[in-house]
């Protein structure tokens, strides 16, 4: 252990030795221990530990306008007409402007409310405003120095920092008397930075106090096998009293337990046991029962786990470098960040090999030639009308008069504030957060997607600004779950890149929390859907239609608004089966697949309006032989797709939990599983 770790350990655990042989856990040492028993305690299920900030995945790819040719080839040329169209536009403006004023500007008022005022002192303050965000540095070194903590001063010291820097900034502005145009620009950098600020604190901080807890664990591990060594001897002589045998064996079983909670194998789920075994060691540890060395041994290798797992969260993302905490807080980390068109801090980002500096120059003439653009567009259009306003209210007209003038003038503004709208869009989303990524050689250039095909509101804005979406969901959706210890209501899996097509998948009687139905929803992310899994109740009496239905009419509601899924797909296991089928329909489901249905009633098939796709077992009492050739004779008359396929030697819910270790079931249940996708690439 380096010095730096040591110093951060400010509250180091120590063992008592009671007598000869035995040892006596110290009052902090329960404590830290119960904490580890009760995390894997919460983890029984055999999911795998997260952790936070690591809900957003950075990948390599192109903007929606770069890659317009491949992605979507067919609005390639509408693209090329609108830039046509924009460029007539603007010689159409400098000839008109030449031959009224004699200058392509007009009368230049715009670029002399741009010019005329203050520049140097906005430039100044502009990099005054960049260079003050070393202070979360500052903070976050303070704290890894173990003076503070985050998660008590620090936390407040970083929010009294950030309230400040935002009221300084909106303070300067009016006390400068800016125009607008400084105004705006000055403001909307500040938030940007703030943001930027915020999510570097939190992460860090984060990562602090997983970093103290890791070098307390590394303390009292360290003091475990020098007393471990220092005893030994007596260790081979000492008598274990009944109570001592039992806890050994129960912190031997944990471990062993704990070990195999962390395979990726599929298995039936299983707690009440081991749930039992845990309670009883916190609550024996709470005693305060003395251990001997062997016991200690077990505790040792315990604690060595948990010393793993916090290794690999305070690593983050990291693949390709050794930027993982403490090494990150450095003046080159937080200054590349700040620098990086993104608002959410990682300890490392997808990086180009090279920098294209053709590619900057492209988007640095296009940066330029669209300001140019946007000011003739203000200063022919935009600019008279308000100036008309104006002269309204200095020629004396009531406010009853001015009003019935008002249509007209949002007439007036209505095109030339569309255009501008669009073009500002282009200017920094396109052109300089492109600029930006090449020379910092940022790789996920995901700024915004296809907003202009959005059908809600919540859609557009998701799309339009990625940036500062992907900071509110890190920031406030998950961290207002995680801080408040919300609950989400449904198991949501997302693919890499961004797709429309989703999957509702409706669970069996076990409910959404069952590892292996959270495995088959990641797999099938992991072939290109949104999958959202709702957490129905299950249990009797909450189990009939009346419960069920609502739940599962409103996941799905979410997901064609708020969630912006334009096609979705059903899927029913077991008790879902009933319900996936009665969604086949128009405005709600497109395809539906279901796994060894329950309680699918013959009115509901005849009822379907889409492919539909069954997977059935030899053994099934809820959809035996004669169910399953009913089912095919009434989805022949259907004049729908559907395919039923059979599978021999397995019984009723193999789809889902199925025994893995008998190559003939295993592959049954994979099979069922790929006719899933191949039934979904096809009709969804």
């Amino acid at each position: 252990m380096n010095s730096e770790e040591l110093e951060s350990s400010d509250s180091v655990v120590k063992l008592e030795t009671e007598q000869a042989g035995q040892y006596l856990l110290s009052a902090e040492d329960a404590e830290l221990l119960q904490e580890i028993l009760k995390h894997n305690l919460s983890h029984e299920s055999g999911e795998k530990r997260k952790f936070r900030f690591q809900d957003l995945e950075f990948t390599r790819q192109l903007s929606t306008f770069q890659d317009l040719g491949t992605t979507a080839p067919q609005f390639h040329g509408f693209f090329v007409l609108f830039w046509m169209g924009v460029t007539l536009m603007l010689f159409r403006l400098a000839a008109n402007n030449w031959r009224t004023y004699g200058s392509i500007w007009g009368k230049n008022e715009i670029i002399h409310l741009m010019l005329d005022k203050d520049v140097m002192v906005l430039g100044l303050t502009d990099l005054l405003l960049c260079w003050s965000t070393g202070f979360c540095l500052i903070l976050q070194r303070v704290v890894l120095k173990g003076y503070i903590r985050w998660n008590g001063l620090g936390w407040l010291i970083q929010n009294i920092w950030q309230t400040t820097y935002l009221g300084v900034v909106i303070w300067w502005t009016y006390h400068r008397d800016w125009p607008w145009t400084h105004t705006v620009f000055i403001v909307l950098h500040c938030l940007a930075m703030l943001m930027k600020q915020h999510s570097y604190a939190a992460y860090n901080g984060y990562l602090s106090e997983m970093y103290r807890k890791r070098n307390m664990l590394r303390a009292s591990l360290s003091q475990i096998k020098d007393k471990d060594r220092g005893h030994s001897t007596s260790a081979k002589i000492g008598h274990s009293s009944a109570v001592d045998t039992e806890l050994n064996a129960e912190i031997t079983d944990l471990k062993r337990k704990d070990s195999s909670r962390r395979s990726s194998d599929l298995r039936n789920y299983s707690r009440s046991h081991e749930t039992d075994q845990l309670l009883s060691l916190i609550g024996t540890i709470e005693t305060g029962v003395p251990l001997e060395p062997n016991q200690v041994k077990s505790l040792r290798e315990l604690l060595e786990q948990e010393i793993e797992v916090l290794s690999e969260g305070l690593q983050g993302r990291c693949s390709l470098t050794n930027n993982h905490y403490p090494q990150n807080l450095t003046i080159r980390n937080i200054c590349d960040f700040m620098a990086l068109p993104t608002l959410v801090y990682e300890l490392e980002y997808p990086r180009t090999k090279k920098i294209d500096w053709l590619y900057v120059a492209e988007k640095t003439l296009a940066t330029f030639g669209i300001i140019v653009v946007m000011i003739a567009v203000s200063q022919s259009w935009i600019y008279p009308v308000v100036m008309d306003t104006v002269h309204m209210k200095a020629e004396g007209m009531t406010a009853q008069e001015r009003l019935r003038e008002f249509p007209w003038v949002l007439g007036d503004l209505l095109f030339p504030f569309m255009m501008e709208y669009l073009l500002a869009f282009y200017v920094i989303w396109e052109c300089v957060l492109n600029a930006l990524a090449e020379i910092t050689m940022f790789a996920d250039r995901g700024f915004y997607s296809d907003w202009w095909n959005s059908v809600s509101w919540d859609q557009f804005a998701r799309d339009w600004n990625r940036p500062v979406h992907n900071f509110l969901f890190r920031h406030v959706y998950h961290g207002s779950i995680s801080e408040y210890r919300l609950s989400r209501s449904s198991y949501i899996s997302r693919p890499k890149r961004f797709t429309r097509c989703a999957i509702l998948l409706l669970t069996d009687v076990i409910g959404h929390r069952f590892t292996n139905a959270q495995l088959i929803a990641d797999q099938l992310a992991e072939n290109g859907y949104v999958v959202v899994m709702p957490n129905y109740p299950t249990g009797p009496p909450n189990h009939l239609p009346d419960h069920i239905e609502p739940v599962v009419q409103a996941i799905l509601k979410e997901m064609k608004s708020n969630m912006g899924c334009e096609r979705v797909s059903a899927i029913g296991y077991c008790f879902g089966a009933k319900y996936a089928v009665q969604l086949l329909r128009p405005g709600l489901c497109d395809v539906t697949y279901m796994a060894n249905p329950s309680f699918v009633e013959a009115e509901k098939l005849q009822a379907v309006q889409g492919p539909l796709s069954i997977a059935a077992a030899e053994t099934d009492s809820t959809f035996p032989a004669s169910k399953r050739h009913e089912s095919e004779d009434i989805l022949a008359k259907t004049g729908q797709p559907y395919q039923i396929n059979f599978f021999s030697g397995v019984k009723h819910g193999f789809a889902v939990r199925a025994d893995i270790a008998k190559p003939a079931i295993r592959l049954a249940k994979e099979s069922a599983f790929l006719q899933a996708v191949a039934w979904f690439e096809q009709y969804l």
